[in-house]
């Protein structure tokens, strides 16, 4: 029975209030339980970050999922060619052995090159000419190699085949120790080996690659392309790019083993 003194109302208002904090409590609560149960949290709300916005470090402060810069690369460096030492060091056979020596991998090589007549095969000891200077051993490379490493082709080529371990001296030369006598021979270029072409050499053709590197040293692996599968020659195209005089002399050179 109502108040006679209370207005209708006042009274109808406050019930509808009542009413609806009632209703807002009871979803507050069911909506409060639904989230803890989803570990993503409420829909629209930022996905957690202490997890995933940095990557947990190394005691050094590295990220532990960054490889190590220090690191040495798998397999050895290769180098399947002919070359002449340049006196500044820019030729393929200095870069690789520097490159072995920093890195702490291997060095496959087989190559053709000249060596100094102080050199002394026997003991494994070569020393290669820096071209394109003064005489002098500090123009060039002396290397400490496993004898049974270096065969000679004619006086003064060589042949030095192998994978090695190379370190560096103190008096600046490089010491090659064998791990094993394997070669490469898939990374020469196909085509005439010395042999074919030495049955009748092109001087013609040796001068005219040997001009063009001269002129243009970049233009080293399209010439490598089509001469290396002749090493002998093809060093000598390099040579007589650094001496034009000297190109009778080492076609001849390059050809003696294959001519009788």
């Amino acid at each position: 029975m109502r108040d006679p003194g209370e207005p209708v109302e006042v009274r109808g208002r406050v019930r509808r209030l009542s009413a609806a904090l009632l209703v807002g409590a009871l979803l507050t609560g069911v909506l409060g339980g639904c989230g803890s149960d989803d570990p993503s949290g409420p829909v629209g709300s930022a996905p957690p970050t202490s997890a995933t916005s940095t990557p947990p470090t190394s005691p050094s402060g590295t990220p532990s999922g960054t490889p190590s810069q220090s690191a040495p690369p798998d397999g050895p460096v290769s180098l399947v060619d002919a070359v002449v030492v340049a006196a500044d060091r820019s030729d393929p056979l200095s870069a690789a052995l520097a490159e072995a020596v920093g890195s702490g991998r291997s060095l496959l090589l087989d190559l053709v090159l000249d060596v100094d007549p102080a050199s002394d095969l026997a003991a494994g000891r070569l020393v290669v000419p820096g071209r394109g200077a003064p005489p002098g051993r500090d123009s060039g490379l002396l290397l400490q190699v496993s004898p049974e490493a270096v065969a000679e082709l004619a006086a003064p080529l060589v042949q030095l085949t192998g994978t090695f371990a190379v370190s560096s001296a103190v008096d600046g030369s490089y010491v090659l120790e064998a791990l094993t006598a394997e070669s490469d021979p898939a990374l020469r270029p196909e085509g005439p080996d010395d042999a074919a072409r030495c049955a009748s050499p092109d001087a013609a053709a040796v001068r005219a690659a040997a001009d063009r590197l001269a002129a243009d040293p970049s233009a080293r692996q399209e010439l490598r392309t089509g001469w290396g599968s002749s090493p002998a020659l093809w060093w000598a195209v390099q040579y007589a790019a650094q001496d034009p005089d000297a190109l009778d002399a080492v076609i001849t050179t390059a050809c003696a083993a294959y001519r009788g």
